[in-house]
């Protein structure tokens, strides 16, 4: 009875592990898929071009070699699309889309780079002299600043590597010049390179001035003045033996203006003063003694 059921056994243990047919190993799996590949160059002017990115949908990006050289392998079957790309570049085809149907695939692709141009100038001074220091802002279409530069000693300035479009080119000194034709021109660039030239002339400025005196007593000299924009900036003078002063070359703005002496009290302290377009007259502030209590004190502007 064993050596019948060990003869049974023997004999369906090939159906139960698969004959294979006939050549078969007698054993049977399942095979590994097939791979394949896709292969190409870059190339500028008939030389493999490095550092382009290759990006092949569903599967992902790699760079080429030095010699322009990229392969995408292990790949089934299948459609895929290789794009390349790199700043300063376009390509030829843009892309190019392949199908693997149990062989591999090539995509090449032309190089070719975008233009560049410059914009540059000169800032110069009233005189047409050289202005240095002035520094020149240059931002794109889309408020994107992409130079900024400081003139040299000639008042010369220069941006590079720019691609054709509409910029915006402003300059501005740290001594308060205004220009013309104006502070901020408009350049196109299309084809070719442009310039954009500045003159400086010195922001208008204006006087403020005045006489300090004693209420029924006549002019008072030796009273200090300090007269501060908003932004912290100074000038100060002294009131003459006529009680006279005077401030020069001051622009637009608002300032305080504080008076000081030794033995009196200025009301109001600071004086309040706006310079807009013109000189700054018919102002006044009145003080009295410290020592006596009376005496008032006129400061007229």
């Amino acid at each position: 009875m064993r050596k019948i059921i060990a003869l049974v056994f023997i004999l369906i243990l090939p159906l139960i592990f698969g004959c294979g047919g006939s050549g078969g190993s007698g054993v049977t799996g399942t095979s590994a898929p097939a791979a394949y590949s896709i292969a190409g160059q870059v190339t500028l002017n008939g030389a493999g071009l490095g550092q382009v990115t290759l990006a092949v949908n569903g599967v992902g990006n790699q760079f080429s070699d030095g010699n322009g050289n990229f392969s995408f392998t292990q790949l089934s079957n299948g459609s895929y699309t290789v794009t390349p790309s790199r700043a300063g570049y376009t390509f030829t085809p843009a892309s190019v889309t392949v199908s693997i149907n149990n062989n591999g695939a090539a995509a090449d692709f032309t190089a070719v780079p975008i233009p560049t141009y410059s914009i540059s100038g000169t800032v110069s001074s009233g005189n047409n002299a050289g202005l240095a220091g002035a520094t020149v802002t240059i931002t794109d279409a889309s408020s994107q600043q992409v130079a900024s530069l400081v003139t040299d000693g000639a008042g010369h300035y220069a941006a590079a590597g720019l691609t054709a479009g509409s910029y915006h080119v402003a300059v501005s000194h740290p001594d308060g010049f205004s220009f013309s034709p104006s502070a901020t021109q408009t350049v196109t660039l299309s084809g070719a390179s442009q310039t954009a030239d500045f003159t400086a002339a010195a922001a208008a400025t204006y006087a403020i001035s005045g006489s300090v005196s004693v209420s029924g007593g006549g002019a008072l000299a030796g009273v200090s003045l300090v007269l501060a924009d908003q932004a912290g900036a100074s000038y100060r003078t002294t009131t003459g033996a006529n009680g006279a002063f005077s401030f020069a070359g001051i622009p637009d703005g608002y300032y305080t203006m504080t008076p000081a002496l030794s033995g009196y009290n200025f009301v109001p302290n600071p004086l309040l003063v706006h310079v807009n377009g013109q000189d700054n007259t018919g102002n006044a502030i009145s003080a009295s003694s410290a020592n006596s209590g009376s005496g008032a004190i006129t400061v007229t502007l």
